[in-house]
C-alpha cells in the first residue's frame, strides 16, 4: 500500500536566505515614512529605500537585512533605529533533484521537504536506480558539502527522513559513467545527515 507524503510545512523564514524577486514587508519604528508593506527585490538583489538608497539584500536572512538598514540609518539619520523585515513572498525557495528519478529539474517548493517528499515530486525512482546511494550536497558559508543516504532505511523506519534546505541539490542512483560522483559516494559515511566537506 502507498502512503502518501505530508504536505510541506511552512518555509522556516529565519532561516531563508532572502533572493531576487521576493517580496519584503519592511517596517521601521516609529518612521512611518520608511515602512513598506511590500518591498521587491530587485533581478540583481537589492532592495531601494528612502534616506539609505540602494542596499544589497541577496543572501542574507531577513535579521541580517534589518541589522544592515539600521546601521545605514544610524550612521546619519536616526538614533537606535529599529528595523523589522519579514519575507512575504519567497521566490528563491528551490532544491534540485537529479539522477536516477523520473524527472530530474529544479522544483521551487512552498515549504519545507523532506528527502522522500523530494522523490515524489520528481516523478519517483526511475528505474536501476540506487536508492542506497542518494547524495545531498549543500554550499555551507561557500564551501560545498555533501552526505549520503539509504532511502531504503528512511522508508523502513530504520533511519530519519532528512529535511532539505533552500538550494539543496539531491543526486539519486549512480552513473557508472559519473567518476565523479562515484568518487564521492566511495567516501562519504554511510551515516545519514553527515555532511563532508568537497575538495
Amino acid at each position: 500500500m502507498t502512503v502518501a507524503s505530508p504536505a510541506p510545512r511552512p518555509v522556516d523564514l529565519e532561516e531563508y536566505q532572502i533572493g531576487p524577486r521576493d517580496i519584503l514587508m519592511v517596517s521601521v519604528f516609529n518612521e512611518p515614512g520608511l515602512t513598506f508593506e511590500q518591498l521587491p527585490v530587485s533581478s540583481g538583489g537589492t532592495i531601494a529605500m528612502p534616506l539609505i538608497g540602494t542596499l544589497p539584500a541577496s543572501g542574507k536572512t531577513a535579521a541580517e537585512l534589518a541589522n544592515d538598514i539600521n546601521a545605514r540609518l544610524n550612521t546619519r539619520y536616526l538614533r537606535n533605529a529599529r528595523t523589522a523585515v519579514s519575507v512575504v513572498t519567497a521566490t528563491n525557495y528551490t532544491v534540485t533533484v537529479d539522477g536516477a528519478v523520473i524527472k530530474p529539474g529544479i522544483y521551487d517548493i512552498p515549504g519545507r521537504l523532506m528527502l522522500s517528499q523530494a522523490l515524489a515530486v520528481a516523478g519517483g525512482a526511475a528505474q536501476f536506480a540506487k536508492m542506497n546511494e542518494i547524495v545531498v550536497f549543500r554550499d555551507i558559508n561557500g564551501q560545498r558539502y555533501a552526505a549520503r543516504f539509504d532511502m531504503n532505511d528512511i522508508r523502513t523506519g530504520q533511519a530519519p527522513d532528512f529535511q532539505l534546505r533552500q538550494r539543496d541539490t539531491v543526486v539519486v542512483g549512480y552513473n557508472s559513467a559519473a567518476a565523479f560522483f562515484r568518487d564521492i559516494v566511495t567516501t562519504l559515511p554511510s551515516a545519514a545527515a553527515v555532511f563532508v566537506a568537497l575538495r
